[in-house]
C-alpha cells in the first residue's frame, strides 16, 4: 500500500451502518464510532425502544435458564464486559427469588440446585414474604443476588455517549433495501419523511432483532427459522415494601419483577397469557404491524394470585406488547444464546439473546471489523 493511500486511509475512517437503535445497535454503535464513521439507524423516535424497553430488565445471573447451561455460561462470561461499560446503570435494589413450581414444572427441584452448584451460581434457601409467594405452591425457593438494570438510566447514558462518540444518529429512518454497489460498497434504501434516500457504507450490521431474515433476504443471505411470539408484559402498580421479584420456574409460569426506579411499578408476566400468539409463517415481523389485542390483565392477575397473593391488592397501570423472534432450533431447551453471524461481504447479522451479552457482542463485532479492515489495507 502506497504512502499517499495510508494516509487517507487514517484520514477516511472506514463507514459503518448499524441498522437498530436498541441495545446491541447502540452499544456496537459505542464502540465501534471510537475507531470509525458510524451511522446508526431508527425507524422509532428515540433509541432503545422495542424489546430493549418492552422487558422486565433482568440483569441476568443465569438462573432464568436451568436448562441450557449454554446461555448460563454465556450470561457469566458476558456479565464483567456490561458492568465495565454500562455499571452506573445496574441497580441491586432488591432481591430476586427463584422458585420450583409444586406440579408441572420442566425442572426438578433438585435438578435446578444441582445446576446452580455446578455452574457456580450463589443462592440462599428462603423464602420471600407470604405476601409475595404462597409457599404451599412451590418445592423450592432461593433467593439470590440477581441485579436488574435500570431502562431510565441506561438510555440517559448511552444517549449522552452517542454524542461523544463519532456516531451519527438518524431516528425516523427506516431501512427498507439493502444492496451491494460495484466496488463491494454496501448501499442501503432508507425513508425517512416519505422520502427515500441511500447511504453506501464499507460495513453494515443488521441489529433489527424481529426485523433480521428482512436484512438477510435484500441481500440473499441465509434465512433464519424463527417462531415469532407476540407477547404482553403488564405494568401493575403495588404499594407495599420491601421490593422483591419472584419468578416461579420452569414451564407454564409468572414472574413479578419490580421496575428500577419506579416507585411501586412493577412488571406481570404471565408465560400462557403473556403470548398472544406465535407463528413461523412471515419472514420478519414487528409490533406495529400486529394488531395489538385487548390486554388480558385481569386474566393474568386471576391466573397468577396464586402464586402472588399481593396481586389482590394490585392495580393495572399499562400493557407493553412486543414481537419475539425465537430460534427455532434452540426453543426445546428454553436456550437464549447471542447470536452474531458474519454474512461476508462486510455484513452481519445479530439475533440477541439477553441484553447482558451487548457489550461481548460489540466488541466482538469490532475485533472482525479491525481484523478486516487490515486485510484492506493490504490489497
Amino acid at each position: 500500500m502506497t504512502a499517499a493511500r495510508t494516509a487517507t486511509a487514517q484520514q477516511k475512517p472506514a463507514r459503518i451502518g448499524i441498522i437498530g437503535g436498541g441495545i446491541f445497535g447502540a452499544t456496537a454503535a459505542l464502540m465501534l464510532g471510537k475507531h470509525f464513521d458510524v451511522t446508526l439507524f431508527e425507524q422509532g423516535d428515540d433509541i432503545l425502544g422495542g424489546a430493549t424497553y418492552a422487558n422486565q430488565y433482568r440483569h441476568h445471573g443465569g438462573y432464568h435458564y436451568p436448562r441450557s447451561t449454554e446461555t448460563i455460561r454465556e450470561i457469566k462470561e458476558a456479565a464483567p464486559d456490561f458492568k465495565r461499560f454500562y455499571g452506573s446503570a445496574i441497580s441491586s435494589e432488591f432481591p430476586s427469588y427463584y422458585c420450583i413450581n409444586a406440579e408441572g414444572s420442566r425442572v426438578t427441584a433438585e435438578a435446578f440446585l444441582k445446576t446452580c452448584d455446578r455452574m457456580g451460581l450463589p443462592y440462599v434457601r428462603e423464602y420471600p414474604d407470604a405476601e409475595f409467594l404462597d409457599a404451599s405452591t412451590v418445592d423450592l425457593s432461593v433467593k439470590t443476588s440477581e441485579a436488574t438494570y435500570d431502562y431510565s438510566r441506561l438510555k440517559r447514558l448511552i444517549r449522552h455517549r452517542l454524542k461523544k462518540e463519532r456516531v451519527t444518529l438518524k431516528l425516523k429512518h427506516e431501512v427498507t433495501g439493502a444492496r451491494i454497489g460495484p466496488q463491494g460498497e454496501k448501499v442501503l434504501t432508507v425513508l425517512q419523511s416519505g422520502r427515500k434516500k441511500e447511504y453506501a457504507f464499507e460495513y453494515v450490521i443488521n441489529a433489527t432483532y424481529s426485523q433480521y431474515n428482512d436484512f438477510c433476504r435484500w441481500l440473499h443471505f441465509p434465512l433464519r427459522r424463527l417462531e415469532f411470539r407476540f407477547k404482553e408484559l403488564v405494568i401493575v402498580r403495588i404499594r407495599t415494601k420491601p421490593r422483591v421479584a419472584v419468578t416461579i420456574m420452569d414451564g407454564p409460569f409468572a414472574t413479578l419483577v419490580p421496575i428500577p426506579g419506579k416507585r411501586d411499578l412493577y412488571t406481570l408476566g404471565d408465560v400462557p397469557l403473556s403470548i398472544h400468539k406465535k407463528t413461523s409463517r412471515v419472514r420478519s415481523a414487528s409490533a406495529r404491524n400486529w394488531k395489538h389485542p385487548v390486554s388480558r390483565w385481569k386474566e393474568m392477575f386471576a391466573r397468577c394470585e396464586r402464586w402472588f397473593p399481593v396481586l389482590a391488592k394490585a392495580q393495572y397501570v399499562a400493557s407493553m406488547f412486543i414481537v419475539l423472534p425465537i430460534d427455532v432450533a434452540s426453543n426445546e431447551a428454553d436456550a437464549r444464546p447471542t447470536e452474531c453471524t458474519y454474512h461476508g461481504y462486510g455484513c452481519w447479522s445479530i439475533l440477541s439473546g439477553k441484553i447482558i451479552t451487548s457489550v461481548t457482542t460489540a466488541k466482538k463485532l469490532l475485533a472482525e471489523v479491525r481484523a478486516l479492515e487490515k486485510k484492506r489495507a493490504t490489497l
